[in-house]
C-alpha cells in the first residue's frame, strides 16, 4: 500500500530533468513516467466532502513511516501526489503543440484538467490548534507511545512489538511528514518547521537508518 513510491519516482524525474535539462530524457521517458503515475492516481483517489468542502481524498494507503498502516489521506502521500499531478499538467503543456507526443500518449484537454483540478483540491490534513501537518488523517486522535520508558533492548520497535500494536498509537519509525518539509522546503515558514519538527522528533524511532538525516537537515535549517 506504499503507493507514495509511484510520485517519489515522478519527484526524482523532475529533479533530474530540472538539474541536467535533459530534453531527450522529458520528450521520450521522462514525462511518460509522470503521466503514467499521475493516472494512477487519478484512478485510486476520489473526491468526498471533508470540513464543508469538495476535497481529492486517498483512503487505505501507507506512508513512509511502516509503523502506521493503511491509513487516509497520509501527508506524505497526498502531497507526493498532489506534486505529481502538477508536473503532469507542467509537461503537458510544455508540449501542447507536439501533437506528437500527446496523441502517442492519448493526452487530452479534458485529462489534463481534471489533474489539474485534483491537485488544487488536494485534501492536506492539518491541525490548526497546534499548528502542525498531520500525518494522516484523524492521527490526533491516537494515543501517544511513551518511547523514554521503553528499555533500549526493545529497539527497534518492529522486532519486540505486534504491528497492531504499533499501528494503534503515535510513534514513527522514521521520517514521514518531517519528510514534506525537507522535500518542499520553499513551502514553509520556518514556525511551521519548528512546530512539525518539534512535535514528530519525540515520537520518532529512528529504527530506520533513513531516518536521523532527514531530522538531522531539517533541525539545522
Amino acid at each position: 500500500a506504499q503507493f507514495h513510491i509511484n510520485a517519489d519516482i515522478a519527484f526524482a524525474v523532475e529533479q533530474y530533468y530540472e538539474i541536467t535539462h535533459d530534453e531527450a530524457f522529458i520528450r521520450n521517458y521522462g514525462f511518460e513516467i509522470i503521466l503514467e503515475t499521475a493516472r494512477f492516481w487519478m484512478e485510486y483517489g476520489n473526491y468526498a466532502q471533508l470540513n464543508g468542502k469538495r476535497q481529492f481524498v486517498l483512503n487505505r494507503v501507507t506512508g513512509p513511516d511502516e509503523y502506521s498502516a493503511l491509513v487516509d489521506n497520509n501527508y506524505y502521500t497526498n502531497a507526493l501526489a498532489q506534486n505529481n499531478l502538477r508536473l503532469a499538467v507542467k509537461y503537458a503543456r510544455k508540449f501542447r503543440g507536439d501533437d506528437g507526443i500527446l496523441s502517442r500518449l492519448n493526452v487530452t484537454v479534458d485529462e489534463i484538467k481534471s489533474m489539474d483540478q485534483a491537485a488544487e483540491s488536494m485534501y492536506l490534513p492539518y491541525d490548526k490548534r497546534k499548528n502542525v501537518k498531520l500525518q494522516f488523517q484523524d492521527f490526533e486522535q491516537l494515543p501517544k507511545m511513551d518511547l523514554a520508558s521503553i528499555d533500549q533492548s526493545k529497539f527497534p520497535l518492529l522486532l519486540h512489538y505486534h504491528p497492531l500494536m504499533l499501528y494503534r498509537q503515535q510513534v514513527n519509525k522514521q521520517a514521514d511528514t518531517v519528510m514534506v518539509d525537507f522535500m518542499f522546503p520553499e513551502g514553509n515558514t520556518l514556525d511551521q518547521l519548528k512546530a512539525d519538527y518539534e512535535f514528530y522528533e519525540p515520537i520518532t524511532t529512528h529504527d530506520s537508518s533513513l531516518s536521523k538525516a532527514i531530522y538531522a537537515i531539517i533541525a539545522a535549517r
